[in-house]
């Protein structure tokens, strides 16, 4: 255990106020509790090299906030939104503050997806019905790509979307993977999408979402027009048209 570092602080009546803020060089320098709990549970040394080193990684994304309760000296509280509460209407993830910083968006989307997965998981296992929800992934192939990636595993990557995809469908999750490059999608998402919806395309990209022989129709259709395919559907496909934007991107004029 490492002492947190009482600090003083100025709120905005101008008094100063005492808090207790975390030095996370200071608890990573400190590595007695991780010592400990290696001996205990008899960890290899590289276990706890592993340990370690994924500790450092997190803190080093700056993404965690962290909160020390006045009063519980050596007691570390990690924040996190009531999944309960919030999956009751729309939730929008905002990562922009992450876009140099790939792995930190990642570990935020796949933290998230846990949490709502979770939630639904213990409805079912109450006997309760779980409530629909709908997941849309924008720029999916940044968060599941196709291979290892300094930033991602692979095996870590396809056992989320086995989750969310095959074990989500009884806990009435539903998930859309958007992606303008599927060719950097990881090919288990294409495998188990049962639905698949190709808007204006070159013939490479629809062939790898298996509509390439509707490229005379859609690489140079109109803004909406797409096709879906899907097993649900009693022609197997269908060619529709999408809605104008309902908003305007800041591209637009």
């Amino acid at each position: 255990m490492v002492d947190g570092q009482r600090v003083g602080r100025t709120d905005i009546t101008g008094n100063e106020r005492n808090t207790q803020q975390p030095d996370f060089d200071a608890l990573m320098s400190n590595t007695d509790c991780i010592e400990l709990a290696a001996t205990c549970m008899r960890m290899a040394w590289q276990q706890r090299e592993n340990i370690i080193r994924g500790l450092n990684m997190i803190g080093g994304v700056g993404i965690m906030d962290v909160k020390w309760p006045q009063g519980l000296k050596f007691r570390a509280v990690f924040d996190e939104p009531n999944y309960q509460e919030i999956l009751r209407g729309f939730v929008g993830l905002d990562l922009r503050l992450f876009r140099e910083n790939p792995f930190a968006a990642s570990v935020i989307v796949y933290r998230v997806l846990d949490g709502v997965f979770t939630i639904r998981d213990l409805e079912l296992k109450k006997g309760l019905e779980p409530r629909p929800t709908f997941i849309l992934i924008d720029e999916a192939h940044n968060y599941f790509p196709q291979g290892d990636t300094e930033d991602v595993n692979r095996d870590t990557v396809e056992a989320m979307i086995n989750r969310l995809t095959r074990l989500g469908r009884i806990r009435r999750i539903g998930v859309i993977f958007a992606t303008h490059t599927p060719d950097d999608l990881n090919p288990l998402i294409l495998q188990l999408t049962n639905t698949k919806i190709a808007l204006r395309s070159e013939e490479s990209v629809l062939e790898r979402v298996g509509l390439k022989e509707y490229a005379g129709e859609i690489t140079y259709a109109q803004d909406g027009v797409a096709v879906m395919k899907s097993y649900a559907l009693r022609t197997h496909t269908i060619t529709i048209r999408a809605l104008p934007p309902q908003v305007k991107h800041r591209s637009h004029k």
